[in-house]
């Protein structure tokens, strides 16, 4: 069959659209999931095995350690000319392999994939940096790394990278003050005077002339210490009986 040198041309320009249209929008679903590479299906092309000149910015990750339901910033970066046009990026349980962790839904330059277990980028612009929000997962997890691919060209690109293991911290809690009680002993309080609507009055102990403490003695009795005191009052009565009469 002869094919004509103008459809030749048509043909070549349908095979570009296809290509660029192929990483226009960011990667498809099939390219992540529980288990799944994060590789782009390009074709027949394949990553390259050389060192990748991007990478990913993980210094939010404070001595490599993730609180669980904290949300952090993660930048995918560019390196030298030319800078990337795609990514894609998914937090992985390194004890099972499974996806962990939500990034936002949609943000400068790239939105979540998979539901949002994933992220990818929106344009193929060419990018020096984006950051992406992330949310870690619960307690309980255990460490985590994330896998990523990048794309140059729809023929150059590095897939199903790992970045180094992140730990679970501890959650941050906030330890309210334990409220003591007080109890106070009776028997090393002093004697005192109560009367209605007023407030306990301390009383000194009363020195008897012999220098003995005036007390009572349980039944209400006076002891000879108070003996002095009662003749006063009883000779003042005395007196002004005498006077009234």
């Amino acid at each position: 069959m002869t094919v004509s040198f103008d459809y030749a041309i048509l043909l070549s320009c349908a095979l570009l659209v296809t290509v660029v249209n192929g990483m226009r929008t960011g990667a498809p679903v099939d390219a992540c999931g529980t288990t799944t590479d994060i590789a782009p299906s390009h074709g027949t092309n394949t990553p390259q095995m050389s060192e990748v000149p991007y990478s990913v910015d993980l210094s939010q990750f404070t001595g490599m350690m993730y609180t669980p339901g904290q949300t952090y910033t993660i930048t995918m970066r560019g390196g030298s000319d030319p800078n990337f046009r795609g990514f894609m990026i998914q937090g992985r349980v390194v004890a099972d392999d499974s996806s962990t962790g939500i990034f936002a839904a949609s943000g400068t330059n790239y939105r979540g994939e998979c539901s949002n277990t994933a992220a990818t980028h929106t344009n193929r612009d060419e990018k020096t940096s984006v950051p992406v929000s992330w949310t870690a997962p619960p307690a309980g997890t255990g460490p985590i790394t994330f896998r990523y691919a990048f794309v140059e060209l729809f023929d150059t690109f590095w897939a199903n990278i790992t970045t180094d293991t992140i730990n679970e911290g501890a959650v941050n809690t906030i330890v309210m003050p334990t409220q003591t009680t007080m109890v106070m002993d009776t028997a090393m309080l002093p004697n005192t005077i109560m009367q209605p609507g007023t407030t306990s009055v301390a009383m000194p102990p009363t020195p008897s002339p012999t220098g003995n403490t005036t007390r009572n003695n349980g039944n209400g009795a006076a002891t000879a210490g108070q003996l002095p005191s009662m003749t006063v009052m009883v000779l003042f009565l005395i007196v002004l009986l005498i006077i009234n009469n």
